[in-house]
């Protein structure tokens, strides 16, 4: 207990002085596009339902906070476009023989929310630096198509990927992976008795910003 105790003293004690430490680096405007497939998990087992992914705009700004000359925090929101492509086969009632086939588009769209830690490497006129963090993925409507009802309106993703800043401008490119369920009602069978377990996405998105004020 009295260890405890005094955890919490000395982070109440430090958190003055960090967040004193804490400086205004970078603001801004991002535009750029992403790719992203789902995984649909009946059971266990993904049901092949998933052809490819689907790509998108993105759009949205920044800002970025020095901690330290080399650590960096930043705060993000931009436009994700999530979903999936499937292709059918045209069949007709008067022949057996496929027709040939057709693809269908779901989307989904989000505001991606992340806050991401940044380690900034000087390489000669650039700066280059991995980054990592998480992101609450707010969404914003879906197409009339979509094929579930039941959507959490939050789910929580991972960023990690990296980026280089040139001047005013930077290029970051990221893998962005769910690990929270899309899905709101895991475990509910459906009338065909399969049971859909989770609904998740994943893919890449790369944006290029502009800092505005720095």
């Amino acid at each position: 207990m009295c260890h405890r105790l005094g955890a919490l003293v000395a982070a109440l004690l430090l958190f003055p002085a960090t967040a004193d430490a804490i400086d205004f680096h970078s603001a801004g405007v991002s535009a750029g596009g992403s790719w992203m497939t789902q995984s649909w998990d009946y059971d266990g087992t993904d049901l092949e339902i998933v052809d490819s992914g689907i790509f998108g705009p993105s759009l949205g700004g920044f800002a970025i906070m020095s901690v330290t000359p080399a650590f960096h925090v930043g705060l993000e929101t931009f436009y994700l476009r999530k979903g999936f492509e499937t292709e059918f086969t045209k069949t007709s009632p008067d022949s057996p023989n496929p027709q040939g086939t057709f693809t269908e588009t779901y989307e989904l769209h989000y505001l991606s929310v992340p806050v991401t830690a940044r380690y900034r490497i000087p390489a000669g006129s650039v700066v280059l630096y991995p980054l990592g963090g998480v992101s609450a993925e707010i969404l914003l409507g879906r197409s009339d198509n979509w094929l579930l009802d039941e959507l959490n309106s939050v789910v929580f993703a991972l960023h990690l990927g990296a980026g280089v800043d040139i001047g005013r401008f930077a290029v970051t490119a990221r893998y962005v992976g769910d690990f929270t369920n899309s899905y709101d009602r895991p475990s509910s069978a459906d009338e065909d008795g399969i049971t859909l377990e989770s609904v998740k996405s994943q893919g890449v998105a790369v944006l290029v910003s502009y800092s505005l004020w720095q």
